[in-house]
């Protein structure tokens, strides 16, 4: 309810204007050194990218971020994060007393904590590329000298995946319009087009070789205010370097080089499933999955909810166990798997079989199979000796980061980890408990 008796005092910036942006990062410094007792609210009015963006940008002026606590106001397009923490999927402002109750549920929200997590995708030195969405078409992703950008690092608070639902999305944001209601028509029938008219979906057994998870340097413990008790678990230590997107640079390449052989010589990495082996004691992909989605939240891509929650389906298996020896390691992996978490340092992936399961998960809950849940680092690693076949999908791979659509030719891995540059790993964030 909505307490008039309540002050509260609401500063306003415009993000868009480059003046305004630096007046809003002058001012929060200012006040967190006239107050060094107090913490700042900061309500960022946009998509969830906006709100990453945000961030990310305080981090740089070294802001301190364990005194910010953020808030995710839902303008964006999909809103899964404000939606996540309680705030909906539409910010209903009206008149000015509406919007002061809008406000009101954020001044009144529960501080928690939310982790970020980072992706890094190395691509072919000869043949690989990046490719941004654009209005009709794509555009390659070069640095200043023009050189193609081989290295790339992204921050993400949702889900990160692969496949075909990138692919859909990408192809949506080409001819995506400014009206939202028929951004979703033109979303499903970008799907439907996908599945129905014959198009080429490639599947994870063309893509991938293997999928590992590496072991780390540090412990770090579990931070849920909404657990009972501590867990600890280990994340891997990130690298000195904050850029997020990397030049083809000789000297930088030679430098990551002698970084990553230092990093596999320190740690060693586990299989957690192979697309294709001889070997029928090791654990493989069941079938040829469409999309392989990585997610930090319990909402995916404009509203289908709690994915990993309502599916028990296992999408690894070891070829050479009988049934009931399945059943039984289906059982303990499973009863191994968590109730899915934002704050729990932890990662969450799932596989969709095809484009039909993914179109039916919002109607039809617990199409998913579940392939891996764990504190990372996580590494998909591409094929490396791939046939005709696999030559062609390799130059058509899509991915969705956060909403963000990118088409990669000849990646040769994707390494998914804890941000831990970003105050430590986790921000503050705010939750609304009665919208949840």
């Amino acid at each position: 309810k909505f307490d008039p008796l309540v002050p509260f005092s609401i500063i306003v910036f415009n993000i868009i204007n480059k003046d305004e942006m630096n007046s809003g990062k002058k001012f929060i410094k200012k006040y967190l050194s006239d107050f060094p007792d107090f913490k700042i609210k900061i309500l960022i009015a946009g998509g969830d990218g906006t709100v990453l963006g945000i961030v990310e940008e305080l981090n740089r002026e070294k802001i301190d971020l364990n005194r910010c606590i953020f808030g995710a106001m839902p303008f964006g397009t999909g809103n899964d994060l404000s939606n996540a923490l309680g705030f909906g999927t539409e910010c209903q402002v009206g008149d000015i007393n509406n919007f002061q109750r809008v406000l009101y549920t954020y001044i009144i929200g529960v501080e928690s904590k939310i982790d970020i997590w980072e992706l890094c995708i190395n691509m072919d030195q000869i043949n690989g590329a990046i490719y941004d969405v654009i209005k009709n078409g794509e555009k390659i992703k070069e640095d200043q000298e023009k050189n193609k950008i081989l290295k790339f690092k992204k921050t993400f608070v949702n889900y990160f995946s692969l496949g075909f639902d990138a692919r859909v999305g990408f192809e949506f944001e080409q001819r995506r319009t400014s009206n939202r209601c028929c951004n979703k028509v033109v979303y499903a029938l970008e799907g439907a087009k996908r599945i129905f008219c014959c198009k080429k979906n490639y599947g994870l057994t063309q893509l991938l070789d293997s999928f590992l998870e590496g072991n780390s340097n540090s412990e770090i413990s579990n931070t849920n205010n909404d657990k009972d008790k501590n867990i600890n678990i280990i994340t891997e230590k990130s690298s000195d370097s904050d850029i997020e997107e990397v030049p083809n640079d000789p000297l930088l390449e030679e430098k990551e080089k002698i970084n990553v052989e230092n990093d596999n010589n320190s740690n060693d990495k586990r299989f957690v499933f192979k697309t294709r082996t001889d070997d029928k004691k090791d654990i493989v992909l069941k079938g040829n999955p469409v999309s392989l989605v990585c997610q930090n939240i319990g909402f995916y891509m404009g509203g289908t909810r709690d994915i990993w929650g309502k599916t028990s389906h296992l999408g690894i298996h070891q070829e050479e166990a009988s049934k009931e020896d399945y059943q039984e390691y289906k059982r303990q992996v499973v009863d191994n798997f968590k109730k899915q978490a934002f704050d729990d340092k932890q990662i969450e992936f799932f596989t969709f079989e095809n484009g039909i399961e993914f179109g039916l998960e919002r109607v039809a809950r617990g199409l998913a199979k579940r392939v891996y849940q764990g504190p990372g680092p996580v590494y998909l690693e591409f094929k490396k000796t791939p046939d005709e076949t696999e030559k062609v999908a390799l130059t058509k791979v899509y991915i969705n980061c956060d909403g963000e659509f990118y088409h990669l030719q000849n990646p040769t891995e994707i390494c998914v980890r804890l941000n831990e540059k970003i105050c430590n790993g986790q921000i503050n964030i705010l939750r609304n408990i009665n919208g949840l």
